[in-house]
């Protein structure tokens, strides 16, 4: 496992959802196929990993997965279309990646007091998240009782909350609305950068493309885009007659086919 790693740590920033899952969960498998690497480990469900630039590769571990294995997380963008023609999706959420370099500063520690969120606000926290779908009030506890979380509360109420997710990226960021434009989303984003930092972690964020105002953030924190990412939920495999053909080999039939249309018309001018 350990020169596994070391080989993924090549491309840190690439890897960097792999690497630090593996090092927060348990871990049922994790090996390479030539280039590429899978892990499965388990979180709120048995997650499968995969990090390869091989399309070849690629196709070789798709089909090599049985029909319990459902759970796919941090595929990356050109990994996708291979996916969709083997089967159907239950539901997809794609991401974009924003990782902090070494050489950004913060600025100094606000006056605001901080405290680590309660696992019985879990329940609590869970009814604000605009992504019910693809979490749950009981993964949001395990996240606050196992990894880094903070919140910041006024009269007994939590008014902002931050935690980590099971790969360490920093999520699940709300406030309140009535507590909105006192810079608690700010105060919270520096507050978990320092707290992972000194853990020797990089900092990194997973946003969807539409919540602008966490993005907005994210940059103006000092994060720099790394990739798109996608989680995938598998319904079913498709049947064979509906699968489509790999993504690879309909590209090659489509520049065989432009390549015979330019030899065609090429014939049909010379005889004009």
């Amino acid at each position: 496992m350990n020169a596994i790693i070391k080989y993924l740590k090549k491309d840190l920033l690439k890897n960097i959802s792999l690497i630090y899952f593996q090092q927060n969960n348990p871990v049922m498998y994790l090996k390479r196929e030539g280039n590429s690497v899978v892990l499965k480990g388990t979180s709120d469900q048995d997650w499968i990993f995969i990090s390869s630039d091989q399309p070849e590769e690629l196709k070789i571990i798709l089909d090599s997965f049985d029909p319990t294995e459902k759970y796919f997380a941090s595929i990356e963008s050109w990994m996708l279309p291979f996916f969709h023609s083997r089967w159907e999706m239950k539901w997809a959420l794609t991401a974009n990646r924003y990782y902090l370099p070494d050489e950004v500063t913060l600025e100094p520690p606000a006056d605001i007091k901080i405290r680590k969120l309660k696992a019985a606000e879990a329940e609590y926290i869970y009814r604000y998240s605009e992504y019910q779908t693809y979490t749950s009030a009981d993964y949001l506890k395990t996240r606050i009782e196992r990894g880094l979380s903070a919140g910041i509360e006024e009269n007994g109420q939590l008014l902002a909350w931050v935690l980590t997710h099971d790969d360490l990226a920093i999520g699940t960021l709300h406030v309140l609305e009535s507590a909105r434009r006192k810079g608690y989303a700010t105060v919270l984003t520096n507050y978990m950068i320092s707290e992972l930092r000194k853990k020797g972690i990089i900092p990194f964020v997973q946003i969807v493309p539409d919540n602008t105002a966490s993005i907005r953030l994210a940059e103006r924190s000092g994060f720099r885009f790394d990739r798109e990412v996608s989680w995938l939920a598998i319904r079913k495999k498709k049947d064979k007659i509906r699968q489509k053909t790999d993504p690879s080999t309909d590209g090659e039939k489509r520049q065989k086919t432009k390549e015979k249309n330019k030899i065609t018309r090429y014939k049909i001018q010379n005889k004009k």
